[in-house]
């Protein structure tokens, strides 16, 4: 079995499969109710060790953003470096923070 890892810091950004390309495919598809009938789309999405998205569903996917809600994504190649110091705050109980001391 490899680790299939999408460049995303995601509970859901890897997983582990056989080495077999047809158990590669990124998507969890739940095709029960409103949810079969979703768009899925992947742009510019990294994927590791063969890992794979299928695109489901017709028509345009754009999201509907106000000029204020717009943003630019940085490339999935970067995650790495936007993330090294991401994880657990290290937190002490009933600790009082001193200003004055940094």
């Amino acid at each position: 079995m490899i680790r299939i890892e999408l460049q995303d810091p995601h509970p859901f950004s890897w997983m582990w499969t056989l080495n077999n390309p047809a158990k590669k495919q990124v998507t969890k598809r739940e095709m029960m109710g409103k949810l079969k009938n979703w768009k899925r789309r992947s742009y510019k999405d990294a994927f590791l060790n063969g890992g794979h998205f299928v695109p489901s569903g017709y028509g345009s996917c754009d999201p509907n953003y106000s000029p204020s809600q717009f943003f630019t994504a940085v490339p999935a190649s970067l995650v790495p470096a936007i993330t090294l110091n991401t994880g657990p705050l290290t937190c002490v109980v009933d600790a009082i923070w001193n200003h004055a001391s940094e």
